[in-house]
């Protein structure tokens, strides 16, 4: 790889110093290169959190080229307040269920972000299948792909900088979607689930155990609706819920239940659409944490949706 130092300098150089040079496709693939051994480099900082795969390593090795479930964005930017030295690391676990306790502790999706003097680089990986992490859709005009490698030649300098909230923006970006996809209201301790993942779930339509009353899986072991109690009263969108929502299955687990006739109401829909359109795979539903009321320590965002119509509710956990 020392070779690969010298070929990628006359290219690096000028981007840097934000000069003009156009990369034509040996220009690109050289500079992929080089930046995917860096962040190799950069991920064996803590040894026991790597989230780049031997396997991947040996393939840049042996082929001179970033596996192909890399992404890689170039960018100029006018940040002043460290970036022109400026890197960050950050690699998690995630998997989509059912989850694999064992495998928790290791990391398998990494961003990292690179600042050289004008030029900022944005690299995305992860070994789940089928996952992909684009940046903020709001900075993407101003990012330049790298890999995949496009067609065409890229012309550098583009026409857009980073402003400085940007630069800041993309690198905390990946930290802040995934650093609480790890659901704390389930009770579990399931590993990231993917709130941006689209229908249909795993198990989604099939009937949930007998022992749990009548209703459907939305994400089987995690999230259910119930056509049994269409009267469990609406969570408020504020402070904390009837612990009632928190049901133990057969294996011990507590899964989450929203009661179908209260979210076929607010989206203007039978319970029988909803029901159906849940067995069919075509209702999502989606995440996030927010900030809890007093008197708990975790608190989420949960919205169900179809066809344009939306649910959404928030549920509190107080301490135990």
């Amino acid at each position: 790889m020392s070779k690969l130092e010298g070929e990628v300098a006359p290219i690096l150089i000028p981007m840097i110093r934000d000069e003009p040079i156009t990369l034509n496709a040996q220009a690109k693939l050289t500079l992929a290169s080089w930046i995917t051994k860096t962040v190799m480099t950069a991920d064996t900082a803590e040894p026991n959190a790597m989230a780049i795969t031997q396997a991947e390593r040996t393939g840049l090795m042996e082929t001179k080229r970033p596996p192909n479930q890399w992404q890689i964005w170039l960018a100029r930017h006018s940040h002043t307040d460290g970036w022109e030295t400026g890197l960050e690391h950050v690699a998690i676990s995630l998997q989509r269920p059912p989850i694999n306790e064992k495998m928790l502790q290791t990391k398998n999706t990494q961003a990292t972000t690179i600042g050289i003097g004008k030029l900022l680089i944005h690299v995305t990986s992860s070994t789940l299948p089928g996952y992909k992490i684009d940046p903020p859709e709001d900075v993407l005009p101003s990012l330049t792909r790298l890999w995949p490698m496009p067609d065409t030649d890229i012309a550098w300098p583009t026409s857009h900088a980073l402003r400085n909230e940007d630069v800041d923006r993309i690198a905390e970006y990946f930290h802040d979607r995934h650093e609480n996809l790890v659901d704390p209201l389930i009770l579990i301790r399931q590993g990231s689930l993917l709130s941006s993942d689209d229908p249909p779930y795993p198990g989604q339509g099939t009937g949930i155990p007998p022992s749990m009353g009548r209703g459907q899986w939305v994400i089987q072991n995690i999230i259910f609706i119930t056509a049994d109690e269409p009267d469990l009263g609406r969570p408020p969108t504020e402070g904390r819920i009837d612990t009632r929502v928190f049901v133990q299955t057969p294996s011990g687990v507590n899964a989450i239940r929203f009661a179908a006739a209260q979210i076929a109401a607010e989206m203007k829909i039978k319970t029988s659409e909803l029901l159906k359109a849940n067995k069919a795979g075509k209702l999502a539903v989606s995440w996030r944490e927010m900030p809890p009321t007093p008197g708990d320590i975790r608190a989420m965002r949960f919205t169900f949706s179809f066809q344009g119509r939306w649910f959404a509710v928030s549920i509190g956990l107080s301490p135990p």
